[in-house]
């Protein structure tokens, strides 16, 4: 009934839920002997003209059992929520690493709002399977068949009647347990749906104000609530539904009990004593079965979470390196054959790519949009493997790490953070020496200088308080103060006026001087600078060498150039 992989993540916290589910037995056997005690001293007080003395013992067992009862009750919930937060903050931290692990390339084809709500909403749906369900399974097992044999002790007769009532809650409950967890899926989706259309709309606000669309935009917004709340509310019927029928066989099933019992003692073939305790400890027998049925729903719940958790955490392991494989060290890389297609597309981004790039010194990639630049990027930066092929460093085959390598693009991403807390995402030993060198090279210091509270100034998301080419300048120095031996930068010069470019691409020059720097350029200009160009022509390295050479001869290169100059008069 309950999703195997989340009964597995439980184990490493077996110890305490275990723990709740023998108090939770040891609970039941206090309420046999509370509920003994109660009707012994009504019995000795009332039909058998004892004094509160000589029936003491009898509230002292009532007394003593309730509190343990109490105690065992308090000590079990709170070993069942400690093993529940703990597994909880366990795999929000798995699943995090996980999408971590799986590089921007792989997150950018998911729906980010879908990712935050499986990070948030996913796995605090998760947390009470462990806490209330997984524990209350155990004692609804237990506690049943303590009361049941203190009770058949007691009365025979009254034991087989809760021996044949007793399964119909379990049995009712897997009954409905399918069509509970298809609408409950059907919830998770809605909310999944729900929350990337909201993300999408706030971050699409000014796009939707610049061309009149909000009003279209809010009524999608109305019309994606509403489909949440229907899907919820089927939800919520069938958890009313569950809880109405497992009421009814325990109220039915005690009543059974009651008017046995009641029939046998008016005719005085059952003592008093024996007859109260029946009838108190009958309710007891139903009592964990319908906790169990009211947290029926937090179950389906999570299993319709898992199936989204469990398909981002059981996927291959990205990045993995095989078995035998040595660790590259520092040298050219060399692209082998380099072959990669995006999954879903027909088409080839790189086919049999194969170039050699320097230790050091600046790299432009050159080439018609669609011709595969980007791609190389990301294989570069580690984010895609290749299909086919293979990265070289040294002369070991290559696959980049975290910290390897360093990335600048055009729409550099700014944390709503200060400048400081941004720029140190790439070292966070750096000094403020250190950050104001790295602004002076981007030739972003006088404009930080300027903020109302320099580099504690908070920039706002994605830099909101800042220009384009601010941003730029700012992401620049970030990446300046990143020590990767391999810097890619896609037009870093872009949104740049032409003083701020000039100084830019002397800070770029001579960050070249020490590692391989890669430029994704968009402008022929661009190539003037690099020690070697690249140009890529449908996914093929078409050609590469210095930009003199390249222009001088008749080829694919010496066309962009003819070209971008035709353009420029």
């Amino acid at each position: 009934m309950i999703d195997r992989r989340l009964l597995h993540d439980a184990l490493p916290e077996r110890g305490r839920l275990a723990a709740a589910v023998l108090l939770g037995g040891l609970g039941a056997a206090a309420a046999c002997v509370q509920w003994a005690g109660a009707a012994g001293f009504v019995d000795a007080i009332l039909l058998r003209g004892k004094t509160a003395g000589q029936a003491l013992p009898w509230l002292a067992a009532f007394g003593l059992a309730a509190a343990l009862r109490a105690v065992a009750g308090f000590a079990a919930d709170a070993l069942s929520a400690g093993a529940g937060l703990r597994l909880r903050e366990l795999l929000r931290l798995r699943l995090a690493r996980r999408i971590a692990a799986m590089g921007p390339a792989a997150v950018g084809r998911e729906r980010s709002a879908e990712l935050t709500t499986t990070l948030t909403e996913g796995v605090d749906s998760l947390e009470p399977a462990f806490s209330q369900f997984v524990p209350q399974a155990g004692v609804a097992l237990l506690a049943p068949l303590i009361i049941l044999v203190a009770v058949t002790w007691r009365d025979p007769i009254s034991g087989a009647i809760l021996f044949i009532t007793g399964p119909l809650a379990p049995l009712f409950m897997a009954l409905i347990g399918k069509l509970a967890q298809e609408r409950s899926q059907r919830q998770w989706g809605a909310l999944a749906r729900l929350g990337a259309h909201l993300l999408d709309s706030l971050e699409g606000l000014a796009t939707l104000r610049a061309y009149g669309q909000v009003g279209r935009r809010l009524g999608e917004t109305r019309a994606a609530t509403e489909r949440f709340r229907d899907a919820t509310m089927d939800v919520v019927r069938i958890a009313f539904l569950s809880a109405f029928a497992l009421e009814m066989i325990g109220t039915l099933s005690t009543a059974l009990v009651a008017v046995q019992v009641g029939i046998r003692l008016l005719y005085g073939r059952m003592e008093f004593a024996p007859a109260l305790t029946v009838l108190m400890l009958a309710p007891e027998f139903h009592a964990p079965l319908r906790a169990l049925g009211a947290r029926f729903h937090t179950m389906v719940s999570a299993n319709a979470a898992a199936s989204r958790v469990y398909g981002l955490l059981d996927g291959p392991e990205p990045g993995a390196q095989p078995a035998g494989e040595a660790d590259a060290g520092p040298g050219r890389i060399t692209l082998d054959c380099v072959s990669y297609r995006y999954p879903g597309a027909e088409a080839h981004a790189l086919r049999g790519a194969s170039a050699e790039l320097p230790e050091r010194g600046l790299v432009a990639v050159v080439g018609r949009s669609g011709a595969g630049k980007s791609t190389l990027a990301r294989l570069l930066l580690g984010w895609i493997e290749p299909a086919a092929g293979s990265l070289r460093r040294g002369g070991t085959v290559w696959r980049p790490r975290p910290g390897e390598a360093a990335w600048l693009s055009q729409q550099p991403y700014l944390f709503h953070a200060t400048v400081a807390q941004n720029l140190r995402s790439a070292d966070p030993q750096a000094s403020e020496e250190r950050l104001w060198d790295a602004l002076r090279e981007a030739s972003a210091e006088g404009f930080v200088r300027d903020l109302p509270r320099g580099l504690d100034t908070v920039l706002g998301d994605r830099g909101g308080r800042l220009s384009a080419g601010q941003a730029q300048r700012i992401a620049l120095a970030r990446t300046l103060l990143q020590p990767a031996p391999l810097v890619l930068l896609d037009e870093p010069t872009s949104n740049l006026d032409a003083l701020t470019e000039e100084a830019v691409s002397a800070a770029v020059q001579r960050m070249a001087g020490s590692r391989l720097v890669v430029v994704i350029a968009h402008r022929v200009q661009t190539c003037r600078a690099a020690d070697l160009v690249v140009l890529l022509e449908e996914g093929v390295v078409a050609q590469h060498g210095r930009y003199d050479e390249l222009a001088s001869v008749a080829g694919p290169f010496a066309d962009l150039v003819r070209a971008a100059h035709g353009t420029e008069t």
